[in-house]
């Protein structure tokens, strides 16, 4: 008797998953019963094509677990992590000055900390920049090397986890310096180039550069008189206040505003960037350290 294929379900939003059991043999590796993932389409036909590959996938990724884990070279760690250098580089190459937040100096200082649960619940971390901004490197590694093992659907050892987890933070470290030379006129090294051209990018930056508009302008050439951060938050609630917003709101707000500061490392208005931003939302919700 053949076995019944799985169908798409569908979410109260329309949108189709795929839901299946995972095997008793795989429990201790996967960590749950079942297996929920999004085919992101709401077309029920084209549902079904996907359903089709995502369950191939989904059974080659616990083949790899039934092989056993892997143990990984060194070099065998570098190459992996390689490609997340060069689109890294690909992506801000045009304009290297507005590239993501790192900090180099600090880097080869993460390595040196032992990374548990205790660190992001330890003061220090949130008091010290040099700490704190460490910590954003890490946490940044630890997401990318995370999105690496399941795009690569890998199944590690303990030792070859910590190798890929240092390898992707070298390649971004890597990337940001040649980025820093870019910005300062350097050519880039033919090997690279030719690399990048390859990943589909044809080495042109996917980053715009920002235009003002006419208020920002004015902002950027007459005013205000102060040009901190904090002081224009307070400027905002003395407007705010007397249009009665509340003052649990205003603390609230101010707290965020004073992390912002504190993960910047400035209080200059005129000097955030949009990549700042970015990379305090994403360690404020995805690693909810505010």
């Amino acid at each position: 008797m053949a076995l019944k294929m799985p169908s798409p379900v569908k979410d109260r939003h329309g949108t189709y998953y795929l839901r299946r059991r995972v095997p008793k043999d795989l429990l201790a590796h996967v960590g749950r019963p079942a297996i929920r993932r999004s085919l992101e389409t709401k077309n029920a036909a084209e549902a079904k094509l996907r359903m089709t590959r995502a369950l191939a996938d989904l059974d080659a990724e616990w083949a790899n677990y039934r092989s056993g884990s892997t143990t990984l070279t060194e070099r065998e760690a570098h190459d992996l992590a390689r490609p997340l250098h060069d689109e890294l580089v690909a992506r801000f190459i045009d304009n290297p000055s507005l590239r993501d937040t790192w900090f180099e100096h600090l880097y080869e200082r993460v390595w040196f900390i032992e990374w548990d649960d205790s660190v992001f619940e330890d003061q220090r971390f949130f008091e010290d920049a040099n700490l704190f901004c460490m910590m954003f490197m890490y946490s940044i590694s630890s997401l990318e090397l995370n999105r690496l093992i399941a795009q690569k659907k890998l199944y590690i050892c303990k030792k070859s986890h910590w190798l890929l987890l240092k390898a992707v933070g070298d390649a971004f470290q890597r990337a940001h310096k040649v980025l820093n030379k870019l910005s300062q006129g350097y050519e880039l090294p033919t090997k690279l180039e030719e690399r990048i051209k390859l990943i589909g990018m044809n080495g042109r930056s996917e980053v715009k550069v920002p235009k003002f508009n006419a208020q920002q302008e004015a902002l950027a050439n007459h005013g205000p008189t102060s040009k901190k951060l904090s002081l224009l938050f307070d400027d905002w609630w003395q407007e705010a206040a007397q249009r009665g917003i509340k003052k649990s709101t205003y603390l609230s707000y101010k707290s965020t505003f004073e992390n912002f500061i504190k993960f910047l490392g400035f209080d200059d208005m005129l000097s955030v960037r949009s990549t700042h931003v970015i990379a305090f939302k994403k360690l404020s919700i995805e690693y909810a350290i505010f």
